[in-house]
């Protein structure tokens, strides 16, 4: 075993060996919440756009699609609203398919990511303002590191 310190190596510290390999045991068999998250890489994820079955499942009828997703329309009004040039649903696809972002199309995917409920991702998936794939690359692109949701992310992929 690794030296904890040199308090636990000469009998006087605070850490039980049995209780260090313990916990070392315990967070090598579940994942840490507060522990760095990794995205996969887009290939790990569908490309498959979302069938007309998926829409109607999933969102209300009259529901705006691709570049006039509704799902991308209401968290950008409300999650944008300081901003001094609110973003549109129209540049959020655009955003989301660019090649070399911007550095205001990687703060839009960026909100998006952060702000954006489970509800709202799978709407906007379904509305076919993306697919899995061009949001996993459009994250990778804008640097997304929000542990969280990555760890949520991470469980969309297909391989792996």
């Amino acid at each position: 075993m690794a030296k904890l310190c040199s308090r636990t190596e000469a009998g006087g510290g605070f850490a039980d060996p049995d209780r260090v390999r313990q916990e070392a045991e315990r967070r090598r068999e579940e994942e840490d919440r507060w522990a760095p998250a990794t995205l996969l890489p887009p290939e790990a994820f569908s490309d498959v756009e979302a069938t007309r079955r998926d829409f109607e499942r999933l969102c209300d009828p009259g529901a705006g699609t691709g570049r006039h997703a509704a799902a991308v329309h209401r968290r950008v009004m409300s999650s944008c609203a300081g901003w001094r040039r609110r973003p549109t649903a129209e540049e959020f696809y655009e955003a989301v398919r660019a090649t070399r972002p911007t550095v205001r199309e990687q703060a839009i995917v960026d909100m998006w990511g952060r702000e954006a409920t489970f509800q709202e991702l799978l709407e906007a998936w379904a509305q076919r303002a993306y697919t899995d794939r061009q949001l996993v690359r459009a994250l990778h692109l804008a640097d997304f590191d929000c542990g969280d949701r990555i760890r949520e992310i991470n469980q969309w992929a297909t391989k792996y």
